[in-house]
Parts: C-alpha cells; structure tokens; sequence
C-alpha cells in the first residue's frame, strides 16, 4: 500500500494543506512531507493519529489491513492451537476481522514502549519473510 498517496487523497478530502494537517496531528511538517513522498512509512502510532485527525479508521485507511496480519500468520511455525485460531480469524468476515485486529492493537498500545518496539521488531522481521 502506498501510505502517502493515501495520506494526501484523505487530507485533501477534507480540503486540508499539508501545513493544517501537521497543525491538527502535531506531527511535523517535515515528517508529514516525507511520509507523503514515500521516503518513509508512519509508524502505527503515527498512522493511528493521522487516521484519527482525518476522521477515518486504521481499517478505512488501509482495506486490506486484516489480510495482510492474516497472511503473516501462514509464513510462521504455529502450535496446533493457533493454527486453529488463525483458521478461524480466516473464516470471519473481513469487517470482524478488522475489528479483531484493532483490538489487538488497541492492547498492545497500552504496552511499555520498549515492549511495543521489541514487537515491532518482531513484526517487522517475520513480514519480511518470504
């Protein structure tokens, strides 16, 4: 997904220039600018805080958001048990999927930073596996 066309499509929705969006989130300008450009990628603390100023959801923001965490999970080495949970994540539909998701993430926000990166890391890694 290309986060910052889609950044620009919403704030410009809403007739926002970059400068009121940057007022609005406190995020800065110059990292506004750059996640737009692509030349980096919002973290999800980021992103949650654009996608609230701009009045959308993580799941409105990116569509296929549940897919994509729902795939990571086939390329892991899982128990039996959670396989069989991840089996049944796969059967609901894609709006409780979502809502399952983002409540996970709504969890893991309440974690300690260096808990919440030490995941990200994780994350970030296993995504990375083909």
């Amino acid at each position: 997904m290309d986060y910052g066309k889609k950044i620009i499509e919403l704030r410009e929705l809403k007739g926002w220039t970059q400068y009121r969006l940057y007022k609005e989130t406190g995020i800065s300008q110059a990292n506004l600018s750059r996640f737009e450009n692509g030349l980096i990628t919002p973290g999800a603390d980021m992103l949650q805080k654009i996608c609230t100023t701009l009045g959308v959801s993580m799941a409105e923001f990116d569509d296929n958001l549940a897919q994509r965490a729902i795939n990571l999970g086939d390329n892991l080495d899982l128990s039996d048990e959670r396989k069989a949970a991840l089996e049944s994540l796969k059967g609901m539909t894609p709006e409780e999927q979502t809502r399952r998701l983002v409540n996970m993430y709504e969890k893991l926000k309440n974690l300690p930073l260096d808990q919440q990166k030490a995941l990200e890391s994780i994350i970030n890694h296993l995504s990375s596996l083909k």
